[in-house]
């Protein structure tokens, strides 16, 4: 069973009151489980807009060509960018055992107080500036390890400059 206490322990909802955890958790149909290889999301559907948070399990991200992405375990949260864009999925995500997630759905959160609202949004937002931060710096290593390469290439003789 699903309870705010568990939620709280969640680091989306960790700056939440325990009211405000409440009042998403009076949707019934919140928790869903998944099973080894089961889609949670397709890339390029509109099947829904609704965000996830992984409460147990571990789950992949792949892209169009299934290329693994990466992975998110416990306390991940997915689906955000459909969510606020309200576009069709940028991945897909599939559950890598028994997965269980919380589906918060667009009904669930209109229905609560515009200030729940918001920080929900919020936390959604810093969600995805910080995996912007995390690709961003991985780009910064990738090209530095890439610099790297072709300089000792060069010095080896195995690869000449460019004009």
């Amino acid at each position: 069973m699903i309870t705010s206490v568990l939620l709280k322990e969640m680091p989306f909802f960790q700056s939440f009151t325990m009211g405000e955890i409440d009042a998403l958790l009076q949707n019934p149909d919140l928790v869903e489980t998944y099973s080894r290889g089961e889609y949670i999301i397709v890339q390029g559907s509109d099947q829904t807009e609704d965000v996830f948070i992984l409460v147990r399990g571990e789950v992949e991200i792949t892209d169009a060509a299934h290329q693994h992405i990466t992975y998110l375990a416990s306390g991940s949260i997915f689906g955000e960018i459909s969510f606020i864009t309200h576009q069709p999925r940028t991945t897909n995500v599939v559950a890598l055992g028994e997965v269980i997630v919380v589906r918060i759905d667009k009904k669930s959160v209109e229905k609560v107080d515009l200030k729940l609202q918001l920080r929900i949004k919020d936390g959604l937002i810093d969600t995805l500036i910080s995996r912007l931060a995390e690709m961003n710096q991985k780009l910064v290593d990738k090209d530095r390890a890439n610099q790297a390469l072709v300089k000792a290439l060069r010095e080896r003789g195995w690869l000449e400059e460019a004009p």
